[in-house]
């Protein structure tokens, strides 16, 4: 999958990130990110550990490292999915910035080819995966999630190799990511 054909996907997991916070048995997912946009306390490094996360969890067997963020790279705030990262102003809706996110006024929750598109449900149980796992994630502070990314065997092997090279991000193999311990609290 190339970086921008991410793109989408990432859009729709941050909706669910936000659905997942502040589900108040309303199924209106467009309604429910209007209304807590301002209070998500999400921003781009929190999305992007979160994002970590969610990809390494395992559901039905399969990660979503396997089906689609698979370009993640040991950088000094934790794992990074690089092709997201490189691309995120490339957003439908959202607008991610350092210290927070905010709708793009053209926002269109629609996701028009999700009913057809089995990706859209892995993210969905993978978000669910994670937040049955612990709910606590999506309102964690940003730098504890961090935190907990870098107790990631991979993240540490993958950045002490970095740094033994003198660089400050080095690609992880998906088989070290899943092979090694990831920890959810």
């Amino acid at each position: 999958m190339t970086a921008l054909e991410k793109i989408p996907y990432f859009d729709y997991f941050i909706s669910q990130i936000i659905f997942k916070q502040f589900n108040d048995n309303e199924s209106d997912l467009d309604h429910i990110i209007r209304r807590n946009i301002m209070n998500c306390g999400l921003n781009k490094l929190k999305l992007l550990k979160l994002l970590f996360l969610v990809s390494v969890i395992k559901v039905d067997e399969r990660y979503l490292l396997d089906d689609i963020f698979d370009n993640f790279y040991a950088m000094p705030y934790g794992p990074v999915e690089s092709d997201v990262y490189n691309n995120i102003s490339a957003l439908a809706n959202y607008i991610v910035g350092n210290r927070d996110i905010s709708l793009k006024e053209t926002a269109d929750f629609t996701y028009p080819n999700k009913n057809h598109d089995p990706l859209y449900s892995r993210i969905d149980k993978c978000v669910n995966a994670l937040y049955d796992k612990n709910k606590a994630l999506f309102n964690m502070p940003t730098f504890d999630l961090v935190e907990l990314t870098h107790k990631a065997d991979s993240w540490r092997i993958v950045f002490a190799e970095a740094q033994k090279r003198g660089k400050y991000s080095l690609h992880m193999p998906k088989e070290i990511i899943k092979e090694t311990t990831v920890y959810f609290r």
